[in-house]
C-alpha cells in the first residue's frame, strides 16, 4: 500500500538527506488526512492499514455519481460484516469530528 511505500522510502533515504523530520509518512497521513469513499469493499478490508480513523464514507450527493437516494442501501450493502464501531466512524464519527460536529 501507499502508506508502506512511503515510510520505506523515508527510512532509505532519511539518513542520508539529513531531514529533521522523525515522523514516519504514515503516522502523519493518520494524523492529518482522511479519505473518503462510496462503494469500495477492498478498500474498507484495509482500513486497518489505513487507520480507520481516516476514512470516511461520501454519498457524493448532489453529483450524478451519487448514492441517494439508495445510500441507506448501499451503506447496508458496502458495510456487511464490518463491526459496528468501525463502521459508526466510517460513516459518520470521523466526518463529525473532522468538521468539528462533535464536542
Amino acid at each position: 500500500a501507499f502508506l508502506d511505500r512511503a515510510d520505506h522510502v523515508f527510512r532509505v533515504h532519511r539518513p542520508y538527506l539529513g531531514s529533521k523530520i522523525t515522523e514516519l509518512p504514515s503516522e502523519t497521513f493518520r494524523k492529518r488526512c482522511f479519505a473518503t469513499f462510496q462503494e469500495d469493499r477492498a478498500g474498507i478490508r484495509l482500513r486497518d492499514m489505513m487507520g480507520v480513523e481516516t476514512l470516511m464514507w461520501a454519498s457524493d450527493y448532489p453529483h450524478t455519481d451519487t448514492t441517494w437516494p439508495d445510500s441507506k442501501k448501499i451503506i447496508d450493502q458496502t458495510f456487511e460484516g464490518v463491526p459496528a464501531a468501525d463502521k459508526r466512524k466510517m460513516v459518520c464519527e470521523n466526518a463529525a469530528r473532522l468538521y468539528g460536529f462533535t464536542r
